[in-house]
């Protein structure tokens, strides 16, 4: 009796470390294959993002109002240009807006209340609701990166 017991419990632990076995290959296949290794000079490689650019044209400035007329306006605009180590720097200077009869103007406003608190909202504006002293983006049609006065074809009032 013990004989054929040996036989029934060494059939059941190869049965076992079979199972076990066809398990974990089974595992590793639905797994795939493990991570792989670098070489060295991949291991040290670290994504560097690309310098900062100013664009070679602008079509868009943002500028503080300082004087308003009928058909133009003076601001203080925005031009970016590269500092000394490579960083994107603003500059100041006086330029003056000429307003075409299809010049749209709007303002932005921020939603203080209700579910949409927080949204910009524009709406139509006039010259005469363009702030001395209150921020604006004004667009042309053209490259107006070196222009001193130029035709703008929008003009929006910024939120304080």
């Amino acid at each position: 009796f013990f004989r054929d017991m040996k036989n029934i419990t060494l059939l059941v632990v190869v049965l076992v470390v079979l199972g076990v076995g066809a398990l974990l290959l089974l595992g590793y296949r639905l797994a795939g294959p493990g991570p792989t290794s670098l070489s060295p000079e991949q291991e040290e490689t670290v994504f560097e993002p690309p310098p900062p650019q100013v664009p070679d044209s602008l079509y868009n400035l943002i500028g503080t109002v300082k004087i308003v007329n009928p058909g133009s306006a003076v601001i203080d605009a925005q031009i970016p240009h590269l500092g000394e180590q490579g960083n994107v720097l603003f500059h100041t200077e006086e330029r003056t807006i000429l307003f075409l009869d299809e010049t749209k103007i709007t303002k932005l406003s921020l939603l203080t209340t209700g579910q949409n608190a927080g949204q910009a909202e524009e709406q139509n504006a006039t010259i005469s609701d363009i702030p001395v002293g209150g921020m604006v983006e004004v667009i042309a049609d053209e490259d107006i990166k070196k222009l001193k006065e130029f035709d703008v074809i929008r003009v929006r009032i910024l939120p304080k």
